[in-house]
């Protein structure tokens, strides 16, 4: 059977555990965040290039690309 310090031990430890635990929660939220502001900033700044290539939309640009490596491939495959 556990004295009263070894069961008071055991609460702080269990106090502590369950604080790291949220930290630990919170920490991976915010990595995740932050992951998606990357991918975010990486779409739109691909989407301007896009945009400023003479494209409407990622899809035309996607598609030209597509063509030319297409043909190059007729042209010396």
């Amino acid at each position: 059977m556990q004295d009263y310090w070894e069961r008071r031990e055991e609460m702080w430890d269990d106090y502590f555990a369950a604080g790291d635990a949220i930290r630990e929660r919170y920490a991976s939220e915010l990595e995740d965040l932050r992951q998606d502001d990357l991918a975010y900033e990486d779409e739109m700044e691909y989407r301007q290039k896009v945009k400023d290539s003479g494209f409407d939309s990622p899809e035309e640009y996607e598609a030209y690309w597509k063509h030319c490596l297409e043909a190059a491939e007729r042209e010396h495959g």
